[in-house]
Formats: structure tokens, C-alpha cells, sequence
């Protein structure tokens, strides 16, 4: 697991809720310490595709499907959506400190 825990915050609001809400993973970049699958669309098709290890992604917006589960990211320049628990499960929160580093 690269030795990366999940943000403490992070896991607590999971744990609490059972469930990620995404207006609280909005704005916050992560880490993914696993290659993690993820949708994005090419020629108005769903296409799913694999985030490496070690890339990062940043909580842009809840998506168009305003759910609970479905959170849009922003990846390499490319608008694609994620599940929230994935994020939570196999990432970790990069503080803007840690960023600016």
C-alpha cells in the first residue's frame, strides 16, 4: 500500500457516514498509491480507463450524475469521473503544503 495512509479527516468523515459525500472531497487532490479505474468519454461514448499509481487527481465537481458515489476529477489535463470510495480507498489527500513543496 505505499506506506501512505488514508487521511485521517477523510477516513473519519467515511467512517461516520458510511458513505463519501463528494461536496467534501471538492477542491482536495490525491495521491493514487494503486492504478484505479476511471470513465471518460471519447466520441460520446463511456470509455473506462486506468489511472497509474502514483498520478494524481483533483476532486473538480460531483459530476452530472449528482450522486453520492459518482465524483468528477480532474487527470492529465482530462475531465474523467471516478467513484469517491476509490479515491478515499486507494489515494491519498495532498496538502496544498505538500503540493507547493
Amino acid at each position: 500500500m505505499n506506506g501512505r495512509p488514508k487521511s485521517s479527516a477523510i477516513a473519519l468523515h467515511l467512517v461516520a457516514n458510511d458513505r463519501v459525500d463528494p461536496e467534501y472531497l471538492t477542491g482536495r487532490r490525491f495521491g493514487l498509491r494503486v492504478s484505479t479505474v476511471a470513465i471518460d468519454t471519447v466520441d460520446g461514448k463511456r470509455v473506462a480507463l486506468r489511472i497509474p499509481p502514483g498520478d494524481t487527481v483533483k476532486v473538480t465537481t460531483s459530476g452530472a450524475a449528482k450522486n453520492d458515489w459518482l465524483v468528477e476529477v480532474l487527470w492529465n489535463g482530462r475531465a474523467v469521473t471516478m467513484l469517491s470510495r476509490d479515491i478515499i480507498e486507494r489515494g491519498y489527500e495532498i496538502s496544498e503544503r505538500t503540493a507547493l513543496a
